[in-house]
């Protein structure tokens, strides 16, 4: 126990010391790309009091809470921004250890799970740009830990329904692509043993306070498009997902921007107001030319890449550091066993929650892990897995426990053989 302690305020220092370390090393924290845009549409908001890449261009792609985040925290210093960061990734690591303990997991697997996530190697790496990832993992964690101190909801009042609403239409301002998950906890309170007219006030207390978070940003795109829409991502990444590279090109057109520190990167027209009409359209061309069964395909033919794709030299290189063939392959190779070993025993896990019928728990916390990886809007990057990596600890260390209970009571079973 004592050794597990030690390995957790190592990382924690591991942590806070790698944000000194690009700040130290003036490592760019929004290279390129979606973390270049973040940043832009943050000292739009601090400029012009607009969510836009320019001022003529509203950005419909990404909520707002980020971008208001990074405002908020980076006037003095972006590095201040990464530097909270760094907090809310630790933050989400004790919710954890509490969620674990609360499921009745034994301190030692609880903080033996808290260095596995702390040590995750993807996630800090996305822990030190200006990504929404780090924000929207913490909210959802704590949409679970609302619901599981409380039993699953069981003895939540609708009071309570109220603040996890609240917390989850706050994910949805950050990550609007996650809408989908809240159906776990729309399930969860849906089979509850609890009377009809609890489940109808609680599901109208998360429902109506989701709403009300996220009306304001909804009512903002229906001024610019005439459409009741939180993000043009679903059309935009069905187009990229479905392979139309060729046509998309053409909707993507845009010239090389610059932001105040002379930093290049490619203001997408798909992704603003302008350009909405014409890639809603090809979104939806490209989806009756292919048809369902080649859609549902290439969804299913993409899915492994969101477990097991992650792109750990890209990720070096967008902090500034190129890492050798060898090592490259050396990590890729870790990363896959680890995972692989991840995957069988998240398996075995969502089957011990089955065994003990804990069907509420295991809605809970695979639903959204489900939706992820096999449906949601072809979204086939491993980072769209980040806010769920908690989850995954959660259901990964109930199998391991299940499995040790297993073979601790066959090893009892055969001693007490022995001694007969």
């Amino acid at each position: 126990m004592r050794y597990l302690k030690l390995g957790i305020m190592f990382l924690v220092v591991l942590h806070v010391a790698s944000v000194f370390l690009i700040a130290f090393r003036h490592i760019d924290p929004s290279p390129v790309q979606d973390s270049l845009e973040y940043r832009l549409i943050s000292q739009s908001v601090v400029a012009n009091k607009s969510f836009s890449i320019y001022p003529e261009r509203p950005d419909l792609l990404r909520g707002p809470l980020y971008p208001i985040f990074l405002a908020a925290t980076s006037l003095h210093s972006i590095y201040i921004s990464i530097f909270l960061q760094a907090l809310l990734l630790l933050v989400t690591a004790y919710l954890l250890l509490k969620i674990l303990l609360q499921l009745g997991v034994s301190e030692r697997y609880a903080l033996l799970a808290i260095i596995f996530f702390l040590a995750e190697p993807y996630q800090w790496l996305y822990s030190l740009q200006t990504m929404s990832e780090i924000l929207g993992q913490f909210l959802f964690t704590l949409v679970v830990f609302l619901m599981v101190r409380r039993k699953i909801g069981e003895e939540m009042s609708p009071r309570e329904f109220v603040l996890a609403g609240v917390v989850f239409g706050l994910l949805v301002l950050a990550k609007p692509s996650v809408l989908i998950w809240a159906l776990a906890p729309l399930a969860c309170i849906s089979i509850s043993k609890n009377g009809w007219k609890w489940r109808m006030k609680s599901l109208a207390a998360f429902l109506l306070s989701l709403i009300l978070v996220v009306s304001p940003w909804l009512v903002r795109n229906f001024v610019h498009t005439e459409e009741w829409l939180l993000s043009s991502s679903q059309a935009v990444n069905s187009v990229i997902g479905f392979g139309a590279t060729d046509e998309i090109r053409e909707a993507k057109a845009g010239e090389v921007i610059y932001d105040s520190k002379g930093r290049a990167g490619i203001a997408f027209r798909s992704f603003s107001v302008e350009g909405f009409k014409d890639i809603s359209n090809l979104s939806k061309e490209v989806v009756e030319r292919r048809g369902l069964l080649n859609l549902i395909g290439t969804q299913l033919r993409w899915s492994p890449r969101v477990w097991f794709g992650h792109e750990y030299a890209r990720s070096f290189a967008m902090l500034g550091h190129r890492v050798s063939p060898v090592f490259e392959r050396a990590i890729n190779f870790i990363d896959n066993f680890v995972w692989t070993l991840a995957a069988l025993m998240s398996v075995l896990g969502i089957w011990s929650l089955y065994r003990q019928r804990k069907i509420s728990l295991m809605i809970l916390l695979t639903l959204p892990l489900f939706l992820t990886i096999f449906i949601n809007l072809n979204l086939s990057y491993p980072r769209m897995l980040v806010p769920l990596y908690p989850v995954i600890v959660i259901v990964s260390i109930l199998g391991i426990n299940m499995l040790l209970s297993s073979y601790y009571d066959r090893v009892r079973i055969s001693r007490r053989g022995l001694r007969s």
